[in-house]
Order: structure tokens, then C-alpha cells, then sequence
């Protein structure tokens, strides 16, 4: 009786092991992994300690999803300039910006892997605008911050779309 237990626990757990090497092989599980550094709530103030200036929620939309979407949403009409929504592959591979303006359309971005390069203090992902200009999205982040802003291939110039420490809403 004590060998089929034995039998029965070995083969339940060269099953798990199994599914488990598959589970941790490379490919959507690591992606996963460096843009869910984006995951949560945010919020953007004047400056350091300052007035709260918007929110952006970057969750996924129902439990199990494979995206993880948000909007900002500004406290006042003084910045509704700043209106944007988001949405990118929780495993990494694309995003799109939506400006939410009539009559300008949303861009979509690929993960441009040629263009990696360390963030200073945490996590980076780069994209690049699938129209094949030289446009970039980037992502820089840490456990407590998050910056998103679109830059030219060949400039050194950054237009932010996002800057914001965490708020608790995960």
C-alpha cells in the first residue's frame, strides 16, 4: 500500500515538474515578468510632495488578462491636456498610446529590443512606433516610480507623457 502512495506522489510530482520546465522556459512567463514592473496605481504631482496633478491605473482589465491598460485621468481641467490612455502586452511585445484627441488616432508601438539599455535605478522597456518612424516610447521605472514619454530615435529630446510614484491601489 505504502509503494502505490510512493508511485502515486512520484508520478503527481514529475507531473508538476513538467509542466512547471514548460512554465519557466524563455518567452511570454519572462516577458511577463520585466513590463509588469508597470503594473498599478500612480499618481503625478507638481513636484516632489506637491499637488496631486492626475492617476493612472495600469491593470489589467479583468483577472487573467493578457494586457495591462489605464488612462490618465487629470484633477483638473487645467491639465486635461495631459488625458492619455494606455495599453500594453503583459508580455511585452507591443503597446499603444491613444492621445484621446478627435480626429488623431492612436499609435501603436513594437518592442524594440535593439534599443534596450539599463534604466539608472530600475526597470526600462523601449518600443518602437510600428509606422517605421524614428518614434519611441519608453518606460522607466522602479518600485516606487514611473516614467513614460515618447522620444525621436536621433534626438535627445523627450516629450513626457507620464511621470508619477506609486499610489496604493495594489
Amino acid at each position: 500500500m505504502a509503494a502505490r502512495g510512493m508511485t502515486g506522489w512520484l508520478a503527481a510530482s514529475a507531473a508538476v515538474l513538467a509542466i512547471g520546465g514548460c512554465a519557466g522556459t524563455p518567452g511570454a512567463t519572462a516577458l511577463q515578468q520585466d513590463i509588469d514592473f508597470i503594473r498599478g496605481c500612480w499618481v503625478s504631482k507638481e513636484a516632489p510632495g506637491g499637488q496631486i496633478i492626475s492617476f493612472l491605473r495600469l491593470l489589467p482589465p479583468s483577472p487573467g488578462d493578457v494586457v495591462l491598460e489605464g488612462e490618465i485621468h487629470p484633477v483638473a481641467s487645467l491639465y486635461a491636456d495631459k488625458a492619455r490612455r494606455f495599453s500594453f502586452a503583459r508580455d511585452g511585445s507591443t503597446a499603444t498610446l491613444d492621445y484621446l484627441i478627435a480626429g488623431k488616432p492612436a499609435e501603436t508601438y513594437t518592442r524594440d529590443r535593439a534599443s534596450v539599455s539599463s534604466a539608472k535605478d530600475g526597470y526600462r522597456a523601449v518600443y518602437a512606433r510600428n509606422d517605421r518612424e524614428s518614434a519611441l516610447l519608453v518606460l522607466e521605472g522602479s518600485n516606487e516610480g514611473l516614467k513614460i514619454f515618447t522620444a525621436a530615435r536621433d534626438s535627445a529630446t523627450t516629450n513626457d507623457q507620464f511621470t508619477g510614484e506609486r499610489d496604493g491601489c495594489d
